[in-house]
């Protein structure tokens, strides 16, 4: 708990530096200023009975008991109970002015630190490269950005708590140690003995915390798999299948939630009534046996009375702390993966050969290890500029590993990517991708308008825009009643298929590019729409190269090069006369894809 607190304390102190220290002068100073309102109530009483202050014992807190009783004096305030009493008012008033100023600092850092962990945690994901995201459900990294940040900013509030307590304690003890040493060694015996009783709950409250974390970030998951889902749940009729993992999910989150709860409420309960008992005690034994002034009791019970909300308030902070910073480690383990799989930040330019024209590209003896697979298998392919190169092949033969390869976007296990005669891996990789005009066959959107989509990471007009619709085939926007205006909806909800993936292929070429990659970007198209998409990357041939990855073989009839893909391997390679000859596999492959679209037709006529 101790490491753990220290741990919290280190990083707000990295996030906030000199606020730190100065929130807890804040706590000390309205502590005091508390704590000696209460205190003035002695040479209050003792006035009012017809006491003198002076003849107080030393041991009694004369000293302090005399400071107050002159504080009105030297504040030029009336003399006696009077001014007395106007000291107390003043002492309390100034303390609720330092106290909300103390809030509202606590307040605006607690909001910062969420902030700040929200962003760290987005930007650190996307700075990673793919391997990051491969190995995480995106779920769980939602959940950490949204529902972790949240419950660490709760560590903090009441990290806040448990050191304003801490504060009061030691502020409380000190004055009740000068008013009655003997009354306040009988306090701090019955606080011991009441941490001591609800200890075994704030050892459970970690474990509880750390049993939250992993059914928040379940739920979290199921629930972003299931929404996203929801029409292949549909489709499968598995409503009760994704009905029954999500209730688990939160069955689970309730019962760590409430188990929590409980414990918190069992050890109020203890601190409420051991507290009653203590101040009953304190009552009738400090008089009767130790000859302690009435008086002076009153002045510590009210010093207690303060306190024991402290003292509950640092059980309840400490056994929440420790439900907490579980999330804190999850995140700074998060952060520090990310971070380790960063992509080198490089914000050099491309060499000018390379943004000036139509980029060459050659394979040499690449291999990409996926696990257990060899995903490409000693690839040596040259693409030459300008020209219209497809892939073709069966689904799982590299295709799309050869396309990610060329982006950077997995680790290439042997050989080499040249552009230009330049080494891949010794380019600008962000400068090298906004060359390339990528569009894939899942086309991701987000929330936002059809032009602030078709923009993303490019500063231009909207004619540009409508321009890029045209080229895309995307006339459907022109229909819509806010044109280019249109929301889309989340990731695109509000659009079919085919009209995001127009879309995506608007945003490749809203931009002169040296390099087209179009990933089975026509996949969700009809065939009109897809020919019409067709003529326009024809036109493309020259300006850029243009590489296409075909499952449909009416997209690369066109094509100047064809490279058939099996296995991770370049199998054959020619122009679409070359390869389709009887006993090619680029034939065999066409004549199948023939069979099912005509099986399928028969299929859909009901023959």
């Amino acid at each position: 708990m101790i490491r753990l607190f220290a741990l919290l304390a280190e990083d707000t102190f990295l996030a906030f530096s000199w606020r730190v220290p100065f929130l807890v002068f804040l706590m000390v100073l309205s502590g005091i200023l508390e704590g000696l309102a209460v205190t003035a109530a002695l040479p209050l009483l003792i006035q009012l009975g017809g006491g003198v202050i002076a003849d107080i014992p030393r041991e009694n807190g004369a000293s302090i008991i005399t400071l107050l009783a002159n504080g009105p004096v030297l504040l030029g305030l009336p003399e006696g109970p009077i001014g007395v009493g106007i000291l107390m008012v003043l002492l309390v008033a100034a303390s609720a002015v330092i106290y909300l100023s103390m809030a509202r600092l606590a307040a605006s850092m607690q909001v910062s630190y969420v902030r700040n962990w929200q962003n760290s945690i987005f930007s650190a994901t996307l700075s990673a490269g793919p391997k990051f995201m491969d190995a995480r459900r995106d779920g769980n990294v939602v959940a950490s950005i949204v529902v972790e940040a949240g419950r660490v900013g709760g560590a903090f509030y009441h990290g806040c708590l448990v050191l304003a307590a801490i504060v009061n304690l030691i502020i409380y003890v000190a004055l009740t140690l000068l008013v009655s040493p003997v009354t306040s060694f009988a306090v701090m015996i019955v606080g011991v003995l009441l941490f001591l009783f609800t200890r075994p709950y704030m050892r459970r409250a970690f474990g509880y915390g750390e049993a939250i974390t992993r059914a928040q970030a379940d739920i979290q998951s199921l629930a972003y798999e299931g929404i996203s889902a929801i029409k292949m749940i549909k489709a499968n009729v598995a409503e009760d299948e994704a009905n029954t993992r999500f209730a688990n999910a939160s069955a689970q989150l309730a019962h760590a939630n409430f188990q929590n709860s409980f414990d918190v409420q069992k050890a109020k309960t203890v601190f409420e009534f051991g507290g009653v008992v203590g101040l009953a005690g304190l009552l009738v034994v400090g008089p009767l046996f130790f000859g302690v002034e009435v008086s002076t009791v009153l002045v510590v019970l009210a010093l207690f009375v303060r306190l024991l909300p402290r003292v509950s308030a640092l059980q309840q902070g400490l056994q929440a702390l420790n439900t907490l910073l579980p999330a804190l480690l999850n995140l700074k383990k998060l952060r520090k993966e990310a971070n380790a799989a960063a992509e080198a930040e490089d914000k050099r330019p491309l060499p000018s050969e390379i943004s000036s024209k139509a980029v060459s590209i050659e394979f040499h003896g690449v291999a990409v290890q996926r696990g257990e697979t060899l995903a490409l298998n000693n690839v040596n392919v040259k693409i030459p500029p300008g020209k219209i190169v497809a892939l073709v092949g069966p689904s799982g033969s590299g295709k799309s590993t050869f396309v990610e390869a060329l982006l950077g976007l997995v680790k290439i296990s042997s050989g080499d990517i040249r552009v230009d005669e330049f080494l891949l891996k010794e380019l600008p990789l962000p400068a090298w991708r906004r060359t390339i005009g990528y569009v894939a066959q899942e086309t991701s959107l987000l929330s936002g308008s059809i032009a602030a989509n078709v923009r993303l990471g490019s500063a231009i007009d909207t004619t540009a825009v409508n321009a890029a619709l045209d080229r895309a085939a995307a006339h459907f926007v022109r229909r819509l009643k806010t044109g280019i205006d249109t929301e889309v909806g989340d990731r695109g909800a509000r659009l079919s298929g085919g009209e995001r993936q127009r879309l995506g292929l608007a945003r490749a070429m809203v931009i002169p590019r040296r390099l087209f990659v179009f990933d089975e970007a026509t996949s969700a198209l009809d065939a009109e729409t897809e020919t019409e998409v067709m003529k326009t990357v024809l036109k493309l041939s020259g300006q850029a190269t243009v590489l296409l990855v075909a499952h449909r073989f009416s997209t690369v009839k066109d094509a100047d090069i064809i490279h058939v893909f099996e296995n991770g391997s370049i199998v054959e390679s020619g122009d679409w006369k070359s390869l389709s000859k009887r006993g090619t596999r680029f034939e065999m492959l066409r004549e199948l894809q023939e069979m099912e679209r005509r099986d399928k037709l028969k299929s859909d006529s009901g023959v």
